[in-house]
């Protein structure tokens, strides 16, 4: 049976927090883009590295979504909006990020993948 889109968020949220790169990127769309801040990353192999070298340097994080809002699901393509945090120590200080999120997801072949992450930083205003 194919899951849900909310099924997915909810497992990819969690894989995420297994901090391995391997795992998180087997949901990841061979040809996915990601906007970050500071860099645009493309195609999973290049995802998978970023993810790998972030998760070397923070530890301990914790890394979460809130207040999803779905703009489209049509049963192949599904795109959300959402907060995130994450919480962790670069070293012996603790750190932590909050923003805004927009992702895409699609369905092929009967399993959800992520095509494009966009994260901002959250309004000044």
């Amino acid at each position: 049976m194919i899951e849900t889109p909310e099924e997915f968020v909810a497992r990819f949220v969690s894989l995420m927090n297994t901090h391995n790169p391997t795992v998180v990127g087997k949901l990841v769309a061979e040809d996915a883009v990601y906007f970050f801040t500071n860099a645009v990353l493309r195609g999973r192999p290049a995802v998978e590295a970023a993810m790998g070298d972030t998760w070397k340097q923070i530890h301990d994080e914790v890394y979460e979504v809130i207040d999803v809002e779905w703009l489209l699901k049509n049963g192949t393509v599904a795109v959300y909006t959402y907060k995130f945090h994450w919480t962790g120590k670069i070293g012996p200080i603790k750190a932590e990020k909050h923003g805004r999120g927009t992702n895409v997801i699609v369905l092929k072949g009967g399993e959800w993948y992520v095509q494009h992450v966009h994260l901002s930083n959250p309004p000044l205003w």
